[in-house]
Parts: C-alpha cells; structure tokens; sequence
C-alpha cells in the first residue's frame, strides 16, 4: 500500500547512500536510477555520477504475468518485457527531471561514462546470461518442493498461477536477478529486501556456511548506536548536501576504513568491538613503517614496492594508533555535527528575523542572552 511503498522508498535510498560511503563503488541498475534521479533531482546524481563511484548496468529485461482466463485467476510467467534504456528515455524526456536544458549534455555523458558496458549491452546478439541464469534457477527452484512450499506458495508450475503464487514467483525472480548481476559484476555485496535476505539464509543454511553478514545493516546499526543520523534524511532535510556526502565518500580518510570494514575476513563481533570501544587504542610506533610496506609487498610485491616508498596517510595514521573510530568519530561524526549546528544556527536566526524583521548587527539580540546581534544569532 501507499504508506508501505513509501518506507520502502526510504529504506533503500537509506541503504544506497550507507553503501556510498563504506563501499568503493556502488552498481546500481538503470532502471532503479531513474527512481534515484526521481528522489533526489538530477543536479544530485550529477554530482554521484562525478565522484565515479556510482557505476550503471542496464537492466533490459523485466517480468511480468498474463492471464490465462478472463477473470484473472489464473496467471503464467513471463520474462519477454523489453525496457527501455534509461539513458535514451531522459534524452527524450528530460523535461520530466529537470528544466535546467544546460545539464542535460553533461548528465548522458555521465551517465554513459558510468554504464559498465562489458557487463550488460543492448547490442544486438548481445550476452543475456545474467537473465538466462536467473531464469534457470528459478525453474529448479519451482521443482524444488521444500523451496517452492515456503517461498512460492506451492507453486507447480510458472504457466499456471493463482495472483498471489505469480507475486511471490515475480519477486522471487527479480532476487535470483539481481544475484545474477552480482556474480556478473564481481560485487562484494548485494543490497536485499527481507524477502531475499530470507531465501538466500536458507540457502547458505542449507550449504553449511549460516547466516550471510549484511554489513550495510551493520553499519547502520553502528552509525545509530554512535548518534550519527540517518545520511538521507539529512539530504533530504537540506541539513547536508549531495556534495558533504561525496566528500565523506571520496576523502582518503575513508579509504582505510572502507577496507577494513569490507574485509570479510572481520567478523561482525570484530566490527562491534572495534568501532564501539569508548577509548581508541594506541600501537607501538616502532617498526610499523617498516611493517606496513614489507606486509603488504608479501601480499602484491608491486604495492609493496610503491607503498615502501611513500609515507602514506594510511602509514601515518598506523602509526598515530589509527583505528576505525578515527574515521568515525574524527571525521564522519565530527563534520555531520558541524553541519547539524550550522543548520540549527540558520533556523534560530531565520526565526529571529521572521519574529522582529530586520536586527542590527550591534543591537542587542532579541532572545535576551545580553550579546549584540551579530555574536549572537546573527552570526
């Protein structure tokens, strides 16, 4: 319904901008940046598209049911729904976005500098395996009984459907799809609704390897836990703008830190312990920029040779105790209260001006604090 559709809204383009920041990039299907272009206005995504984090893929193909009786009991699967590309519909629709006619050049270029090409084309003859697949797992997955009973309502067949086995079979298909993207691009992580997250769970149960880590949620979890708001209700707030949260993505402060909370070899035990302690830990400077270069020259002799001979932020920051709450609580807190108290400064002295029009600089301030106007609320 109404109210759901927009939480979910929310909840995803909460999730996009959390992955903005902690991930090197960030894939995104055309089809659902045009509901990011939708949210948060073309001159935002522009500045997205500029930070070259944000990467396209087409997605060409979607899905949908026909009916098989004229009263519409009964449905069948289809996946012969061609879309259009995204970039050639705001070439002929940009009026839709936005009526600044001087971006538009920019933002298709931007957008085909983004598109991953390699991974998904709509040349003729081109490699639908992404589809192919996903619609092969599907079909196993209806023959399965047990997957079938509890995440398609006992769906026999996908030619013969009632409304409510086609919804969960579409929706089904539209995870299996997006797991398909994800091994075609490479991608550490894909983002998932409870729906997916669920069946895939039962998956990995089933493989022996338990429950996957969502460090998006994780992050989330940890940003709450630290007082750090929510980034888009701040964009959309106007508390923050688009290029605070390309600054916070983009700064060679977050490198380290992206790195490390991406390792999948840190647990989410580690993750809680590192980035909740109160006091940040210190190590020995001795030996560590000997260390550090020589470490990683084991792992890949050609940056050990490159970081051997440069005295990096990341080696400067081991050896001053780097820890992930530096990134945190140095940084990404530390300028988001900044920009909160900005704010909050902006909104008392509007409120100041709208109550008594027009203060002097020098004339005392209308809250009563006994300071002139311009060390007070007008500053």
């Amino acid at each position: 319904m109404g109210g759901d559709i927009k939480e979910m809204y929310y909840n995803a383009l909460s999730k996009f901008f959390l992955s903005f920041i902690i991930y090197d990039e960030v894939i995104i299907t055309d089809s659902d940046f045009k509901i990011l272009v939708s949210k948060i206005g073309i001159e935002n995504c522009l500045a997205l598209l500029d930070s070259k984090k944000l990467k396209l893929i087409y997605d060409k193909i979607d899905v949908g049911m026909e009916f098989l009786n004229s009263n519409g009991s009964r449905l069948k699967f289809t996946n012969q729904f061609t879309t259009i590309p995204f970039i050639e519909y705001i070439d002929r629709n940009y009026k839709e976005f936005s009526n600044k006619k001087s971006l538009k050049p920019k933002f298709i270029q931007y957008m085909d500098n983004a598109l991953l090409k390699n991974i998904q084309s709509l040349d003729a003859g081109a490699d639908n395996s992404v589809y192919d697949n996903a619609y092969k797992e599907l079909i196993n997955e209806v023959n399965s009984s047990d997957i079938s009973k509890e995440f398609l309502s006992g769906v026999e067949s996908i030619h013969d459907m009632d409304p409510f086995q086609s919804t969960k079979t579409n929706r089904l298909f539209n995870a299996l799809k997006g797991f398909s993207f994800q091994d075609k691009c490479g991608a550490e992580v894909i983002l998932q609704d409870a729906f997916s997250k669920e069946y895939l769970n039962s998956k990995l149960a089933f493989l022996f390897r338990g429950e996957s880590i969502d460090k998006v949620d994780l992050f989330s979890e940890i940003t709450k836990s630290k007082g750090i708001p929510d980034f888009y209700h701040l964009l959309q707030k106007n508390i923050i703008g688009i290029h605070d949260i390309v600054e916070f993505a983009t700064s060679k402060k977050s490198k380290f830190f992206m790195d490390w909370f991406a390792d999948e070899n840190v647990s989410k035990e580690d993750v809680y312990f590192k980035l909740m302690a109160s006091k940040k830990e210190r190590v020995t400077s001795k030996g560590v920029r000997w260390l550090f270069p020589n470490i990683v020259g084991l792992v890949n002799p050609v940056l050990g040779v490159v970081a051997s001979g440069v005295d990096s932020f990341i080696v400067n920051k081991i050896v001053k105790g780097w820890n992930p709450n530096i990134y945190l609580d140095e940084f990404l807190k530390s300028n988001i209260d900044i920009l909160i108290n900005d704010n909050e400064k902006k909104l008392k002295k509007r409120d100041i001006i709208n109550r008594f029009g027009s203060v002097k600089p020098n004339s005392p301030c209308p809250c009563q604090s006994g300071l002139k106007f311009k060390k007070c609320h007008g500053y």
